[in-house]
């Protein structure tokens, strides 16, 4: 589920913003969590609860600090 995620994060960063993932602040966590996901994603129950999660290891990944939202 967090591959899946992270896939579509990555689509969205990349397509919106033109920017890496692990660069995304609050706006974009917020467009991704409200907009683009819920739409464009078509997120099954498993992965629409581990989001956040995903999100996380996203951040982690990239070595960077996930904006508080995450935290």
């Amino acid at each position: 589920v967090h591959a899946t995620t992270a896939r579509a994060f990555a689509d969205f960063m990349g397509n919106h913003y033109v920017r890496r993932m692990e660069t995304a602040g609050e706006r974009e966590l917020r467009d991704f969590l409200t907009e683009y996901y819920p739409r464009n994603a078509w997120p099954t129950d498993e992965q629409r609860e581990a989001v956040y999660e995903s999100l996380r290891l996203v951040f982690e990944v990239g070595g960077e600090e996930p904006p508080p939202s995450l935290s």
